[in-house]
């Protein structure tokens, strides 16, 4: 009976691990796809699909990517209203952590870059692309962290606290 058990959590903690690196890698090329399609609308000049490749690749990626993303956060968010122990799962916990700085991170690189350039007089409607996308997941995973349906139990804080020492050191620097 033992064994059972430790097996089915075993595999309930593969599942998790499985799942949620599947989310991050498809909100990732998601991201690049959204911010690829945004680019050219905001940096338009006079073709809006001058390079072909980039276009195909942008587009394939925004509509491969999202929904697919969009389907395996519906499927695990019911999982996490529908158990308690999959808010209270560690994996959870580390999953908004990484998206949530790796989002917090990207959009505030591309931000420095855009308004540096901005400074300098210059367009660069990639860096503004890029900034807007990622700090709409920033918004979007900070938004599950804090819904009372979502939000993990097991380490809450530990985004928010890296998030703050993230903007401490681009404060210092």
């Amino acid at each position: 009976m033992m064994a059972t058990t430790a097996t089915g959590r075993a595999q309930t903690v593969v599942r998790r691990i499985i799942v949620f690196v599947l989310l991050l890698t498809l909100v990732v090329i998601a991201a690049i796809g959204l911010a690829g399609l945004i680019e050219r609308i905001i940096g338009a000049g006079a073709t809006l699909a001058g390079d072909d490749a980039g276009l195909a690749r942008s587009l394939a990626f925004a509509v491969i990517g999202a929904p697919l993303a969009g389907v395996l956060w519906w499927w695990e968010r019911r999982r996490l209203v529908s158990d308690v122990s999959e808010r209270a799962s560690l994996v959870w916990t580390l999953y908004l952590t990484v998206a949530t700085l790796t989002a917090l991170v990207t959009s505030a690189s591309a931000l420095a870059i855009t308004v540096n350039a901005a400074l300098d007089g210059r367009w660069q409607p990639t860096d503004a692309a890029a900034a807007i996308v990622w700090a709409g997941i920033w918004v979007w995973h900070r938004h599950m962290r804090r819904s009372s349906a979502t939000a993990p139990t097991r380490l809450p804080l530990l985004p928010v606290q890296l998030s703050a020492l993230y903007g401490l050191a681009v404060a210092a620097s």
